[in-house]
């Protein structure tokens, strides 16, 4: 996350992508996919429309660095770019394409000195794992990310099982 310069205007949208697909579990389609009025970071949502799982709300969490992120964002976005219908523009004002986040997440992981493979969907594993983790329920999980089958949110449980070894160990010594 500290990989992208936020002086630059493009280092402000990319970090404001990456918050975005980390905190509230976007696919990175979604993400390129959204326009201005689909995010109400005061209220903490964000519309995702024709997503692969269909329409929802996704929500970000309370967090004043990702307010002040994406209110920088819209206003050097008006004042620094041509514009453009889409929240996540080129200075031109075309859509960022998913081949570009891809390649920019892979960049910025190795300018963070990550050798291994980034993905977008890392961030969205992320961030359903780090719910799990803190105890959210599945189907609660299920609905953040946009599944329309439980069983694809399940695959991300794999990552607890040291936790139920835990548990279990935890419970054979009481």
């Amino acid at each position: 996350m500290g990989a992208p310069n936020l002086r630059a205007i493009t280092g402000l949208r990319n970090r404001c992508v990456l918050e975005l697909m980390y905190r509230a579990g976007l696919r990175v389609g979604e993400v390129c996919a959204l326009k201005p009025r689909d995010l109400d970071a005061r209220a903490g949502t964000i519309a995702v429309w024709r997503g692969k799982g269909g329409d929802r709300t996704a929500y970000l969490e309370e967090n004043e660095e990702i307010d002040w992120l994406l209110a920088e964002w819209k206003r050097r976005r008006r004042r620094e770019t041509a514009g453009g219908v889409f929240l996540f523009c080129t200075i031109d004002g075309g859509p960022v394409s998913v081949r570009y986040v891809e390649q920019m997440i892979a960049r910025l992981a190795r300018r963070a000195g990550i050798a291994a493979r980034v993905t977008p969907h890392m961030l969205r594993h992320s961030f359903a794992t780090e719910l799990l983790e803190e105890g959210v329920n599945i189907r609660q999980v299920q609905v953040a990310l946009g599944h329309k089958n439980l069983a694809t949110t399940e695959r991300y449980t794999h990552v607890l099982d040291s936790d139920v070894r835990q548990s279990v160990r935890v419970r054979r010594r009481l």
